[in-house]
């Protein structure tokens, strides 16, 4: 799979992203953390085309691999780009926020780079209660039961929304 041109240009920018962030020092100024974010969003858009490089690769070398240690493979390597990217994001949504005062001001009805501070369960309840009781009522004419919520109904948490 290694030898295969498109997984080989995909393996390639991961390994000049890894040296990119080897050169860079121990974030301790505002300064430092512009050019970690500079060098984040580069490298967020340059990783863009990772994906169809990486179905692409698979592709042309299926015949090579058992299909399960194909699919693992896959499946490990966009588990690993998900984590990368949201780490990413979530500093580069910060210190836009910062850069903003945004982080300052902030109370907890806002994100804080793309952490909701403040999930409300509750909320989140009653949105999709509502839809799914409006869904039934327009397909079906029938009005389902209204969905009812014991319990710690105040309840918040720090939340990743999808």
């Amino acid at each position: 799979m290694g030898t295969n041109p498109s997984v080989l240009g995909v393996y390639e920018k991961y390994w000049e992203a890894f040296e990119v962030f080897r050169s860079i020092p121990t974030i301790e100024t505002i300064e430092q953390n512009q050019l970690l974010y500079g060098h984040l969003n580069k490298l967020l858009n340059a990783h863009l085309v990772v994906i169809p490089s990486l179905i692409r690769g698979i592709a042309e070398s299926i015949h090579h691999w058992d299909r399960n240690d194909a699919e693992k493979f896959l499946t490990e390597t966009m588990r690993s780009r998900i984590g990368r990217r949201v780490l990413a994001e979530q500093h580069i949504a910060f210190t836009e926020s910062l850069e903003a005062n945004q982080f300052m001001d902030h109370d907890l009805d806002q994100l804080i780079g793309v952490l909701d501070t403040n999930c409300l369960p509750l909320d989140i309840i009653q949105k999709c209660s509502k839809k799914a009781f409006d869904v039934v009522r327009e397909t079906t004419g029938i009005n389902p039961p209204k969905v009812l919520v014991n319990g710690h109904v105040d309840a918040s948490f720090l939340y990743m929304p999808e």
